[in-house]
C-alpha cells in the first residue's frame, strides 16, 4: 500500500495496523503560525522549532517504546472547515484526531464513509476513526441538525436527512488536497 504523498513516515504494512496507529499532527511553519490564533494549545511552543522539536520527540519516545504511532502533515485550512462541519474545538488532540482521519482518507479513498451522530461533549474524546473499511466521521448533533434544516428548505437532495452524506460531503470537502495550481 502506497503512503500518501504528504505523509512523512512509511504506510502501515496492513489496514489492521492503520485503525491502531496513534497519529500525531504536524503543520507547516505558515499553518503553525496562523493556527496559533484558533488552537490555544500551540501556545504551550514558543516557536515553531520547538512544536516540531516536541512532536518529534514525542514520536521517537512512542515509537522506541513499541506503539504503533505516525506523523501526519495536515493543512490549516481543512481542519479548520473540518471543525466547523463535525462541531469539534479547536484543539491539538481535535487536530491529532483529525490527522489520523486525513491520513486513512489519503490511503483509501475508495472506503465508504459513515457519519456517527454525537453529543458536543462526547466530540471532545478521540473517536474511533475507521473500522472495516469504513471511514467513519463523527458528527455533533446540533450541527447535524442546522444543516439538515437548510437542506430541506433548499430541496437539494430528495432525502436530505441522511447522516451518511453529510459525512461523505465532510470528507470530500475537508480531507480532499485540492491542487493549488490553476488548470488551463
Amino acid at each position: 500500500m502506497p503512503s500518501p504523498p504528504d505523509s512523512l513516515w512509511p504506510a502501515a504494512a496492513c489496514d489492521n495496523e492503520l485503525f491502531d496507529v496513534e497519529v500525531i499532527a504536524l503543520l507547516s511553519r505558515t499553518d503553525f503560525e496562523r493556527a496559533r490564533g484558533t488552537i490555544a494549545d500551540l501556545f504551550r511552543w514558543s516557536d515553531f522549532e520547538d512544536f516540531l522539536c516536541e512532536r518529534d520527540g514525542e514520536f521517537l519516545a512512542l515509537s522506541s517504546a513499541g506503539a504503533a504511532v505516525s506523523q501526519q502533515r495536515v493543512p490549516l485550512a481543512a481542519f479548520n472547515r473540518w471543525a466547523r462541519l463535525t462541531g469539534r474545538e479547536r484543539t491539538l488532540a481535535a487536530l491529532d484526531d483529525f490527522a489520523a482521519r486525513w491520513r486513512v482518507r489519503r490511503t483509501h479513498p475508495d472506503w465508504p464513509v459513515r457519519g456517527a451522530l454525537v453529543s458536543s461533549d462526547a466530540l471532545t474524546s478521540s473517536e474511533r476513526y475507521s473500522k472495516e473499511g469504513t471511514l467513519f466521521i463523527p458528527i455533533a448533533q446540533d450541527i447535524y441538525s442546522k444543516w439538515d434544516r437548510s437542506v430541506a428548505i433548499l430541496k437539494l437532495f430528495r432525502n436530505p436527512n441522511s447522516i451518511d452524506r453529510y459525512a461523505a460531503l465532510i470528507a470530500e470537502i475537508c480531507l480532499v488536497r485540492r491542487s493549488s495550481r490553476r488548470r488551463h
